[in-house]
């Protein structure tokens, strides 16, 4: 997962951390693993429903 692409998606959509877990159903603590790159290779259904809240496709943030 590219955190660059994923950081810049999540400014765009204007949405806290906080309010992309709720979104995306994904923990915060899930988020913020991914983007701080403690968590380097999240599952694909985490992508997905990231990508779903942002209403991105998912190779947007891979």
């Amino acid at each position: 997962m590219n955190v660059e692409k994923l950081k810049q998606k999540i400014e765009e959509s204007g949405l806290t951390l906080y309010k992309l877990s709720i979104k995306s159903q994904v923990a915060y603590s899930t988020l913020h693993d991914i983007i701080s790159g403690k968590a380097k290779n999240p599952r694909i259904d985490t992508i997905t429903k990231i990508a779903n809240a942002l209403e991105e496709k998912v190779e947007s943030l891979i």
